[in-house]
């Protein structure tokens, strides 16, 4: 275990390339050290790549949901199917004040109307 120990600064990764040789199950000599203490290190370096894109990936999440959040909620199906028939009403009522205000008009458009309808008919 002492061939493993170094500075305090490296204890964790001291300590991995311990937990690495004692897994392997044998001694290693000195050169073998200075080997798991590089592997440790790269362990340690992809653990913490994980971790920070792990966690910026939630932090991401996290944002887009607290935005679809403030967004104003859309229209639900009762409410187009209310805002079609207001559209409805409202151009039979157009129809209706214009049919009252020009009833020439009105008169040559129902049968216009009309022969375009007969013509559908003909042609099924």
């Amino acid at each position: 275990m002492q061939d493993f120990l170094s500075e305090s600064d490296h204890r964790l990764r001291d300590l991995l390339a311990y937990g690495m040789a004692a897994e392997a199950g044998h001694t290693l000599p000195r050169e073998g050290v200075d080997g798991l203490r590089r592997a440790a290190d790269a362990e340690l370096e992809a653990h913490a790549f994980r971790l920070m894109h792990n966690q910026a990936e939630a932090i991401r999440r996290q944002a887009m949901d607290e935005q679809l959040a403030r967004l104003p909620r859309g229209l639900s199906f009762t409410g187009v199917v209310a805002a079609n028939l207001v559209a409805v009403a409202l151009g039979i009522a157009l129809l209706l004040a214009a049919s009252l205000a020009f009833p020439d008009w009105s008169a040559g458009l129902v049968e216009q109307v009309g022969q375009l309808l007969a013509r559908a008919t003909t042609r099924s």
